[in-house]
């Protein structure tokens, strides 16, 4: 079991900085918060189940907007995601992508933010404590 949370840990640390330059990837304690031109996207592993995660990813992605609107006056939307090893649709809470596909999901669609949002985005988001999720 250890070796399988590791092995997805790895696995999506692989992805996210596989990324293009125009993301930016931040810790979030034990999960990802990653921004780019196509938005932001608060990011959890299943673990320790997909309905615990998929909670975690909500809090983190709220979380992620209360703090940039309280420091930048605006917020965009944070997708929460749980990335999972299998094929799955959602959770009450957040949608389940799989981890071969996490890459293509985040970089897919309509450019929303310009390089100067997600710089200030990263920069707040840097100088920020991570609320507990």
């Amino acid at each position: 079991m250890f070796a399988s949370a590791r092995d997805a840990r790895t696995a999506l640390d692989r992805t996210v900085g596989a990324l293009p330059e125009s993301f930016h990837a931040i810790d979030y304690g034990d999960d990802r918060v990653v921004i780019g031109p196509t938005g932001a996207f608060a990011l959890a592993l299943a673990e320790p189940g997909l309905e615990e995660a998929a909670e975690r990813a909500s809090r983190v992605a709220s979380n992620v907007r209360h703090v940039l609107a309280s420091r930048l006056s605006w917020a965009p939307f944070v997708e929460a995601m749980v990335v999972v090893d299998h094929a799955a649709t959602r959770t009450g809470a957040a949608a389940l992508v799989p981890a071969r596909l996490l890459a293509r999901v985040m970089t897919s669609g309509p450019c929303r933010l310009d390089e100067d949002e997600i710089d200030r985005m990263v920069v707040t988001l840097a100088g920020a404590s991570p609320v507990p999720a």
